[in-house]
């Protein structure tokens, strides 16, 4: 998609971050077929991770950011190949003075290549392909992927938007179109699909045929407050968080909130957003599944002032606007 090529419903785009999620669902699954627990510890499935004091932490930890470790490779996504950054985690040290589960620090790349290396071990597929047929597919997501291959890149072709200028070197996009799958910043899709999985979720984690992509007890687990009134450490913000899943946090300041739903969103409601670039989000109150995605980064303050304008402008005009709690 060019310069002045204006991005529609159909556009591929990169999600980054807010493909966690969809992660988050396929590890779920496993835990439904009594194949993994949440408190099960990493080292059960990847016995390489328990180097430098990370033996105690869980699936649970992982998928709330509190498992307080964490290497360059969360800065900068550089790996040669998959099995290179599992490795570059693996080799990764506990946060000094961190206990799991007491604190917490938002990571962008590392926990879900580790929950990426477990639905590998336990499936025998590799992540992007254990998304594809067990969450992608039977959610009706058509035009989506874990994994933004070169191929998959080159197949979308003049559907495909900028994410940025590509003149400018920008890490946080490094994951879209890598010769590896990163399984927390590297999915792509049409915000329609985007749209799709909350619709998925909102409906008790069946698809838009019927099919079961989750059970509602499961669905339901995974957006309950799992990590409640703690202080972010990367975001520098009190949020609260489920499962893979960024909980309405706007208690703790509506107008200061990283990543929010807008001024209007009831308490029930969950998502994830993308670095600067996407979100999409389930209000269970109001019945509504929303994706927003723009093809422009102007920083994070700025960012996060025009997404809270957009969505409170979207629940003003659908008249869904009801007090702050």
């Amino acid at each position: 998609m060019g310069q002045g090529v204006p991005m529609d419903q159909n556009a591929v785009i990169p999600w980054l971050s807010a493909g966690k999620p969809i992660t988050a669902v396929g590890v779920a699954q496993l835990c439904h077929d009594q194949h993994l627990r949440f408190d099960d510890h990493i080292v059960r499935w990847i016995p390489d991770f328990a180097v430098h004091g990370k033996k105690p932490i869980t699936l649970r930890h992982v998928l709330t950011h509190t498992g307080g470790f964490g290497s360059m490779f969360d800065l900068d996504g550089g790996a040669e190949s998959y099995e290179h950054a599992v490795r570059q985690v693996c080799a990764s040290r506990l946060k000094r003075g961190w206990i799991p589960g007491h604190r917490a620090a938002y990571q962008a790349r590392s926990g879900w290549q580790v929950l990426g290396e477990v639905i590998r071990v336990i499936s025998g597929l590799a992540p992007q392909d254990y998304v594809a047929e067990h969450v992608l597919k039977p959610a009706g997501m058509a035009q989506s992927w874990l994994w933004a291959d070169a191929v998959t890149l080159t197949d979308a072709g003049k559907t495909l938007a900028p994410l940025f200028d590509t003149s400018r070197a920008d890490p946080s996009t490094e994951s879209v179109g890598a010769t590896y799958c990163s399984p927390g910043a590297g999915a792509c899709g049409t915000v329609d699909d985007l749209r799709r999985f909350y619709e998925m979720m909102l409906n008790g984690g069946r698809g838009p045929t019927g099919g079961s992509v989750l059970p509602v007890p499961m669905a339901t687990a995974l957006t309950e407050r799992h990590r409640v009134g703690l202080m972010d450490e990367s975001f520098r913000h009190v949020m609260d968080w489920g499962l893979g899943f960024i909980l309405d946090s706007s208690h703790y300041g509506v107008e200061t909130l990283p990543y929010g739903y807008g001024r209007y969103r009831s308490p029930r409601t969950f998502g994830h957003g993308g670095s600067q670039c996407c979100t999409g989000f389930a209000d269970p109150e109001h019945g509504l599944a929303v994706a927003l995605a723009v093809n422009g980064r102007p920083g994070e303050e700025a960012h996060n002032i025009r997404f809270r304008r957009a969505l409170s402008a979207l629940y003003e005009d659908l008249e869904l606007i009801q007090p702050l709690n």
